[in-house]
């Protein structure tokens, strides 16, 4: 009958009109005959989604990260019940105008209705990160309230790739801080690391030889804060791997690899300014996001004595300094090129290089050389 309609109005010269129609009617035929729709936001506001009969239920993932606006495009699909799903703890919707942030058009429709007092039930069983990985946002972000799944308890989580890099790296550990003196670089609005962005290369070498390519398996993640360092990032892995480096890694900024996830994340902080602060880094919640990415291996590359001016990134090194899982990284130089040694060579930060240690040292020298006066 459609069909019919179709040819006796393009007999008319209405044949555009007559198949936009055509095709709407037939769009909402099929959504109407189905269970479940899945769609976008963007795009729950057409017309065949409109004319439809309503949704007795909408779920909306990733509630958290879009703006009310488009929220309630997908909210007025429903009849019944309307569940929205999201980490207010992780990053709000990406807006570009800072009026709009003043008038918190960031703000999800989840963060007020949580605000105004609101019933939020937590999911509080996480079934990706291995428990090393876990324990510290789990403390810090999520108030101890998350807890592990069974399968990421379990031994062979993350075997053989986990029992290839322990025999390979003793100093490693499923969550590892590289310490490394490096320096920054700005260019406009952005800050690139070029010694971090060749100690990641590094280290997606030295992982992919002595795993036999189980790590680029599944491509490595490698993030950072910084869309000039992500530039540069890609630009050191295409000159060293190949053109089709992305085959094995992908590289993003954190923002953008929001609600994903790989077996190994090597997150570049970027940031060696000293006691200057560090600006974009300091974001709590991008923190967040960037140190809950991995499954199986996270590798911070960071310049230890600059983050730690900030109260959660010092949590975060003293927290890898109590579970004994700061390296640091020797380098020499030669010219826009760094030197590493084989990462496999590496140890564990002596007692003497830990500034915690060195200040309790220190003060109980100095009660020593009291109580021998006295």
């Amino acid at each position: 009958m459609l069909c019919q309609n179709v040819a006796t109005e393009s007999k008319g010269g209405t044949k555009s009109h007559a198949m936009n129609t055509t095709r709407q009617h037939l769009e909402c035929h099929i959504l109407d005959s189905v269970h479940i729709v899945l769609t976008t936001l963007g795009t729950a506001g057409n017309r065949a989604l409109e004319a439809c009969n309503k949704f007795e239920v909408v779920v909306i993932d990733e509630a958290a990260q879009s703006v009310e606006p488009s929220t309630l495009a997908g909210l007025q699909l429903g009849s019944s019940h309307a569940i929205l799903v999201g980490d207010p703890q992780q990053l709000p919707a990406t807006i570009f105008s800072m009026s709009g942030r003043n008038t918190k058009f960031d703000r999800s429709l989840f963060q007020r209705l949580e605000e105004a007092g609101h019933e939020v039930h937590m999911l509080n069983t996480q079934y990706r990160m291995h428990p090393s990985i876990s324990d510290f946002p789990r403390r810090i972000f999520y108030d101890g309230k998350l807890i592990d799944g069974p399968n990421v308890k379990n031994p062979e989580y993350g075997n053989p790739l986990k029992r290839a890099i322990f025999q390979k790296f003793h100093s490693f550990q499923p969550f590892t801080v590289l310490d490394l003196e490096s320096t920054e670089e700005r260019g406009g609005t952005s800050l690139s690391n070029t010694n971090e962005a060749q100690l990641a290369l590094h280290l997606f070498n030295n992982l992919r030889s002595a795993t036999g390519g189980l790590s680029a398996k599944s491509r490595v993640a490698v993030i950072t804060p910084y869309a000039q360092q992500a530039a540069l990032l890609r630009r050191t892995f295409a000159n060293s791997v190949g053109t089709d480096y992305e085959r094995f890694v992908e590289v993003n900024t954190v923002d953008a690899f929001q609600g994903r996830e790989a077996n190994i994340v090597i997150f570049s902080c970027v940031r060696a300014a000293g006691s200057k602060g560090i600006g974009f880094l300091s974001d709590v919640r991008r923190m967040n996001v960037a140190l809950t990415r991995a499954k199986h291996f996270l590798f911070v590359i960071a310049r230890c004595s600059s983050i730690v001016v900030n109260p959660y990134w010092r949590d975060l090194v003293d927290h890898a300094r109590e579970t004994n899982a700061v390296v640091k990284v020797p380098f020499t130089r030669h010219g826009q090129a760094y030197t590493f040694p084989e990462l496999s060579t590496l140890t564990l930060e002596s007692s003497a290089d830990n500034p915690a240690v060195r200040t309790a040292m220190d003060a109980l020298a100095s009660l020593s050389k009291r109580s021998k006066g006295m």
